[in-house]
């Protein structure tokens, strides 16, 4: 039996800007989790890993990352691990490609357009790596694709799109899984979408290992590496294997069914969990003078999770105690009544600036100076 690591999407270098001062932590934290993919390898008996494109955010990434990925790799080495990666659509094969200049460890393969395919005779095994020589597929990478009859076990690694929902009809260099049917393949190593997936067809195993640490903060099924195990006479079978330290959630809170801020607050932290990178959404609608000071509320509860993200998406009312207490002979009194009267004039298109102007313009009468930050 030959045992494969399949793992890609981790994007090392992403910014994260969304995550503010703790995106530096974060990217940190991308490396780490690939160094204990790297010691997983050992620990299960692995042959060889497998890079399903994107292990690089960007072509321009030099200094430290490199270095540690580079680090890793001779880890493998010194085990007697081999590693099989491919460009992916951040790291792509292009002119600037960080792949035409950094220097792997032997036991390293970047397969690219020049160099598709890959032997391991030890395992009898064969991998071709299914690279565009431009940025896009002008037809399905498997179109005219046949495994090498040499070997008994054969592999690829694919970095694009598979047509499954109506949606995706659209997406670029894609194939279907009829493709991945008529393929021959024993096993075929996915990249590009962030959740794992499983897309086997027919005698073929296939799927997406997913981004081993969440990359966009709405998406679920992040978190994994997948164990592929290849034997005489059966079809290749393999499992998702958690990796990931950090994980992602979203949730929506009415302000209509809250009896006050505090009650928000309270339901926030009910979610806190230090590995918890948190999107808040407030939706609904409220008044005025009872808007949440999301600012302070971020900061209040910052320390309860890796990462809280509010997002304010109220629709701010004006209501008669509102008018009452700001006459309209004051300043503040007549902009309500005057952006109120814009609300209620506006088009679909323009009640939204409105309403942000509502809460912004109300704010900084009232000295609410954070609203501008």
């Amino acid at each position: 039996m030959v045992k494969l690591l399949h793992t890609g999407d981790i994007h090392l270098g992403k910014q994260f800007p969304v995550l503010q001062s703790k995106a530096g932590d974060y990217r940190h934290q991308l490396i780490r989790t690939f160094e204990k993919i790297v010691d997983l390898a050992g620990k299960e008996g692995i042959s060889l890993l497998l890079v399903a494109g994107d292990l690089f955010d960007t072509n321009r990434l030099y200094g430290l990352t490199v270095s540690q990925v580079i680090s890793a790799f001779k880890k493998l080495e010194a085990s007697n691990i081999r590693a099989c990666l491919i460009p992916g659509s951040h790291d792509d094969y292009s002119e600037d490609s960080i792949y035409r200049s950094v220097l792997f460890p032997p036991n390293v393969t970047v397969l690219t357009p020049e160099h598709s395919h890959q032997a391991y005779p030890d395992l009898d095994l064969a991998v071709d790596g299914l690279v565009p020589e431009t940025s896009t597929w002008e037809h399905s990478p498997l179109q005219g694709f046949s495994p090498d009859p040499k070997f008994r076990f054969h592999v690829a690694l694919v970095h694009c799109p598979v047509v499954v929902t109506e949606e995706e009809q659209n997406e670029k260099f894609i194939m279907g899984q009829d493709d991945i049917a008529r393929s021959g393949l024993d096993y075929l190593a996915l990249g590009h979408y962030h959740s794992f997936r499983d897309c086997s067809q027919d005698n073929t195993a296939a799927c997406y290992c997913g981004s081993p640490e969440p990359l966009d903060f709405y998406r679920q099924g992040t978190g994994n590496a997948v164990i592929v195990k290849l034997a005489e006479g059966a079809k290749a079978e393999f499992q998702a294997v958690p990796v990931g330290t950090k994980k992602c959630d979203s949730i929506n809170i009415g302000m209509e069914t809250q009896d006050s801020i505090d009650t928000v607050i309270r339901t926030i932290e009910d979610r806190s969990d230090p590995n918890l990178i948190l999107e808040v959404i407030l939706t609904g609608s409220n008044l005025i003078d009872r808007f949440p000071n999301i600012p302070e509320i971020e900061k209040m509860l910052s320390d309860r999770f890796f990462s809280l993200r509010i997002i304010d998406r109220i629709h701010p009312q004006v209501g008669k105690a509102n008018l009452k207490t700001y006459p309209d002979k004051t300043v503040a009194g007549r902009y309500l009544r005057v952006v109120e009267e814009k609300i209620a004039a506006a088009t679909a298109q323009d009640k939204p600036l409105y309403e942000e102007s509502l809460k912004l313009g109300f704010n900084l009468l009232q000295g609410n100076l954070k609203v501008m930050e």
